[in-house]
């Protein structure tokens, strides 16, 4: 396991984070999205999982501050676009080589 930032609850959903990683090629998916449980620990492992240029990461309720281990594990040069409906936050990353 990594030094990445885990979710207080990791051990709980271990299987529910690390089964894509064990079934799907790295670097391959166009798409992702995050909402559900053990966010941050999703987030984390999705970064293993997306093509590293045009690859779609969406994550819901952004607001939380909880997530923001998670989030702060998105590389920076990434495009990121935000919608707030005035409740929530939902954002879009979409990954791109430096």
């Amino acid at each position: 396991m990594s030094d990445a930032p885990q979710s207080e609850n990791f051990l709980e959903f271990e299987n529910y984070v690390t089964w894509p990683a064990k079934t799907i090629e790295p670097l391959s998916l166009d798409f992702i999205s995050v909402d559900g449980r053990a966010r941050v620990s999703c987030i984390v492992q999705a970064l293993k999982l997306l093509k590293p240029h045009g690859g779609i990461l969406v994550v819901d309720n952004t607001e939380r501050s909880p997530y923001n281990p998670g989030l702060n594990t998105i590389p920076k040069h990434w495009k990121k676009f935000e919608d707030n409906n005035g409740v929530t936050k939902t954002t879009v990353f979409m990954s791109m080589i430096p």
